[in-house]
């Protein structure tokens, strides 16, 4: 498994979370799991970044999101 896969079953497990979250309306844990949310998915937007310059096409890896 790549680090792009591990970050995205990471994401999808803090969707998971997060849906969860709302059922007990504790805003602190879902501030915490947006922003955990949003920082792995910024890791996702510059890894695929890089790799376009690298390959030199654009990458589907932020899709599966």
């Amino acid at each position: 498994m790549t680090k792009v896969d591990c970050l995205i079953e990471v994401v999808k497990k803090l969707r998971e979370a997060r849906t969860l979250g709302e059922a007990c309306s504790d805003r602190p844990l879902l501030f915490f799991i947006d922003m955990a949310i949003v920082h792995v998915c910024d890791t996702l937007g510059a890894r695929q970044q890089s790799q376009e310059a690298d390959e030199g096409y654009p990458s589907l890896a932020l899709a599966a999101l």
